[in-house]
This record gives C-alpha cells, structure tokens and sequence, in this order.
C-alpha cells in the first residue's frame, strides 16, 4: 500500500481487517484522510505516522489498537479530527487495553484540531497544560480511561476566546459516585463520567 503515493483518501472501515497496521501506509504523503473505524486489527500505530504531514482526518474507532501515541504522531500538525474511542476489549479475543501511556505536551504543536475523541482506551497521567491552548478544538471525550489530576480546558485565561466560545463538549472521568472521589477536576465539562461505575451525567 505505501506504493500508492498519490493517495488522498483512504476508507477502510466496517470490514473486518485483523493484524497490524504496516509501518509502509506511513509512505502516503498526500493522504488527507484515512477511516478505518470497526475494523479487529491489534497493535500500536506504525511509528512513523507522522510522516502524513497532509492528514487532516485520521478515525480509528471501534478497532484493537494498543500502546503509546508514537512520538511522530504529534507531528500531524494539519491534523483536525483524531478519533479512536473504544479500542479497549477486555471480553472478546483479540483482547486489547486500547490505546494508552501519556498524552506528550507536543500536542500542543497540533493547532489545527477539533475534535479529539479517545474515550474507553487507556491513557494515563495528567493531561498536559498546552492541550488547552488549542484554541480551535470544540470536542474532547477523554472519559473512562485512566487520566487524572486537573482538567487542562477550564482555564479562564485561555488565549483568545473565553471557554464558552470554545468547547462544544468536554466529557471526562470527573464524576464523584458512591464515594468514589473523581479521578479529573474538571469545572467546565459538559458531562462527567465515572471512571469506576461507568457512567456519565451532564
């Protein structure tokens, strides 16, 4: 496939593809966008995903990803849409914990997204401060992964707009249920969610 350079779109979703993603689709430069929700494939995104320095739309939903974000991920810098909620299967083979590790600060270079849908996976630690300088985002669910600490899109000094204008929806695990303390701080989200009892209230 990384011999079809000319490549602009690429829509390989609701088929039932297992296996890897091969590092070769790195090669198509010119892709803007490539679908592959509902899909069995396993493993992490090939390592030099950054180099689609053209993709604008990238929807890996509903697969068995796994791993980190490889670093060149956030090179994607004309990047729009990133949507990859619900790769975590626990119950059905090919098993998989969804996508997980960090999200790096170097998101903060990705200024051209506005949608950053990654709930049921499983991200870890605090979300770094430049996630709320993206000042063109306006859909962000991060809940039931494994995020925690302050919400990084409630700052009321964020550049150029207020919060208002910005987010259409923030969900995130900051929901306290059955005296379960919150795992996120988040005072601006639109639905809070509970990590543990898996569920979300507005």
């Amino acid at each position: 496939i990384g011999k079809l350079s000319f490549l602009s779109f690429l829509y390989t979703h609701s088929n039932a593809f297992t296996g890897t993603i091969p590092n070769e689709i790195s090669n198509l430069s010119m892709l803007r966008q490539w679908k592959h929700f509902e899909n069995i494939n396993t493993g992490t995104l090939p390592n030099d995903i950054g180099n689609l320095t053209n993709l604008e739309i990238l929807w890996l939903s509903e697969c068995r990803f796994s791993g980190p974000l490889p670093p060149s991920f956030y090179n994607l810098t004309r990047l729009q849409q990133f949507h990859a909620w619900n790769n975590r299967d626990l119950f059905q083979e090919p098993f998989s914990t969804g996508f997980n590790g960090t999200i790096s600060s170097e998101i903060g270079n990705m200024k051209e997204l506005t949608s950053f849908v990654v709930n049921h996976n499983w991200f870890q630690g605090e979300l770094p401060w430049e996630f709320g300088d993206l000042i063109k985002l306006k859909t962000v669910f991060l809940h039931f992964n494994d995020i925690m600490g302050e919400s990084p899109f409630c700052d009321e000094d964020m550049p150029n707009i207020t919060r208002q204008q910005q987010y259409l929806t923030v969900e995130m695990d900051c929901l306290v249920e059955n005296n379960n303390e919150a795992k996120v701080n988040c005072t601006c989200c639109s639905a809070c969610c509970s990590y543990y009892n898996g569920i979300c209230r507005e």
